[in-house]
């Protein structure tokens, strides 16, 4: 029995999220039918229930990476960018400094004060969050020193 219009629009669904091509379903449609054809509307019911749970497994791993990953975005690199501002307000930047210039400041910065042999990328939310109270107390200091030379001038 060929497969039914519902499977169709799954299966047709599941490749357009998963970002499938042509030449790639054509393989998905040889390897499920067992090399008898590559056409998906010549594909039994059977076969198409199974590429549709495959492809269903795969979708749903594909979301919970893509959460993880914007999950690791929003805390840690909110906390990187953190880092850059403090650098930035400390007066460590020129801003003409190039990015990766800038990015071995801060990982020698790491080095030498936290005593860390990881790099600002390496670094999980409780190290980011020590660099940053690490920063702050430097930065006032950095205030202070500013201060004090106001009034002496």
């Amino acid at each position: 029995m060929k497969r039914t219009n519902s499977q169709n629009k799954q299966l047709y669904r599941l490749f357009m999220m998963l970002a499938i091509d042509e030449d790639m379903k054509k393989d998905l449609v040889l390897q499920y039918t067992k090399n008898r054809t590559d056409k998906s509307s010549e594909m039994t019911n059977r076969e198409c229930a199974e590429l549709i749970n495959k492809l269903s497994e795969q979708a749903s791993e594909s979301k919970s990476q893509n959460r993880a990953k914007k999950d690791f975005n929003t805390i840690e690199q909110q906390l990187r960018r953190k880092v850059f501002k403090l650098f930035y307000d400390i007066g460590f930047f020129a801003t003409q400094d190039s990015t990766a210039h800038k990015l071995s400041q801060i990982n020698a910065w790491i080095l030498k004060k936290l005593n860390l042999e990881k790099t600002l990328n390496e670094l999980d939310e409780t190290e980011l969050n020590k660099l940053i109270k690490q920063l702050h107390a430097t930065r006032r200091i950095y205030e202070e020193s500013i201060r004090n030379t106001a009034q002496w001038n």
